[in-house]
């Protein structure tokens, strides 16, 4: 009977104490990252040009080119010689996941960056899986991207767990330091 006593409470106790000190660890994690998003550096290399699908987004880079251009596009030869990546919006998520383009993104000699994908590459990649029937992979997700190369492939993940809308301007930032250090890494 003692031993319940005294081991009901400690065990309130250490839960306190855990609660605690993740509580206290969650707030640091948003404060850093809120500091982090507030102050990073925009993308100043060399100019790109990105093929977009969707809506262009607003931007804080002066030296980023944007066409807007259709899925019949990437189904050309030639794209892969006019741009330096291609940018899918996420209301273009279910028709990029089709069969027929899955070919296309790996035989493609430039990145590929699904924007707001939570969904993962997958559905991208894998013939027979719809975006759709894709299991979830982060709710959080701010981009997807892959690439590949004669030396074999590459993906990214972008996710968090601040939402912030000014972290929408600084996920393209890292989206265009990605794309030029694979563009220049080759």
């Amino acid at each position: 009977m003692n031993k319940k006593i005294i081991v009901i409470p400690l065990l309130i106790i250490i839960a306190g104490l855990i609660l605690a000190y993740n509580g206290s660890y969650f707030f640091k994690a948003y404060n850093e990252n809120a500091n982090l998003i507030k102050d990073a550096a925009l993308y100043t290399k060399e100019p790109l040009k990105i093929g977009i699908i969707g809506d262009i987004p607003s931007i804080n880079e002066k030296i980023i080119e944007f066409d807007q251009i259709q899925f019949e596009d990437i189904e050309n030869d030639d794209f892969n010689s006019k741009y330096d990546a291609i940018l899918i919006s996420k209301d273009n998520l279910s028709e990029a996941a089709q069969d027929k383009y899955a070919k296309v993104y790996k035989a493609a000699e430039i990145p590929f960056f699904f924007i707001g994908s939570i969904k993962g590459t997958a559905p991208f990649t894998e013939v027979n899986l719809s975006y759709e029937d894709a299991p979830l992979m982060s709710a959080n997700t701010l981009f997807e991207g892959i690439a590949y190369t004669t030396k074999g492939g590459a993906s990214w993940t972008s996710t968090t767990n601040v939402p912030n809308p000014s972290m929408e301007k600084n996920n393209y930032t890292n989206i265009f330091q990605t794309i030029y250090n694979n563009k220049y890494s080759k």
